[in-house]
């Protein structure tokens, strides 16, 4: 399946991208709850227009490689940067709201590739796995070790009934049964 993702934000998703799980989802979370609001509410001009330096320090504070993917992916969204005299640096956005959904498709696409990607490695490792465990010496000891394990079940059994099979030797009480009986001569 190909999903496509704009030029321009997947670059800044990228670099999103390339911080650690948890700190990347608590700024998307932060990144979609701001443009959920202005999708829906578009004629509501407080979403509208943002602190750029605010904006800027809540995601440096999650995390510090996530400020600025953000807001070049809000400027990607539609939000200028400009300079108001009274309120300092501002963010704000024209009347479209197209490009906001634009970049939350492009993210939530980006959020589909990467978990793609992840299962990819996940079933890597888990064959892997099965390769080095299912190898000749780790089979010969799984089925020793499941003869034990009957052979034990099978004592147990024998005594719950009164019937005790205790053998000459600790070897043969286990059932590897190889073992030197010491007091026989």
């Amino acid at each position: 399946m190909a999903l496509a993702i704009n030029q321009a934000s997947n670059a800044h998703l990228d670099a999103l991208f390339q911080i650690g799980s948890e700190r990347r989802d608590e700024a998307i979370n932060l990144f979609q709850k701001i443009l959920n609001k202005i999708i829906k509410n578009p004629q509501e001009g407080r979403f509208k227009d943002l602190n750029h330096q605010k904006i800027s320090d809540k995601f440096a504070k999650i995390h510090w490689k996530a400020s600025e993917p953000i807001i070049e992916l809000l400027k990607q969204a539609g939000f200028e940067q400009v300079q108001c005299s009274e309120k300092g640096q501002r963010l704000r956005l024209n009347n479209d709201t197209s490009k906001c959904e634009q970049v939350l498709n492009d993210l939530y696409t980006k959020q589909q590739l990467e978990q793609e990607r992840l299962e990819k490695e996940r079933q890597k490792i888990i064959e892997a796995n099965n390769k080095r465990l299912n190898n000749a010496a780790n089979l010969k000891k799984r089925a020793m070790k499941n003869k034990i394990l009957a052979q034990h079940n099978e004592q147990m059994k024998l005594a719950k009934q009164g019937i005790y099979n205790v053998g000459s030797s600790v070897s043969d009480r286990k059932g590897t049964g190889n073992g030197v009986n010491s007091l026989s001569y």
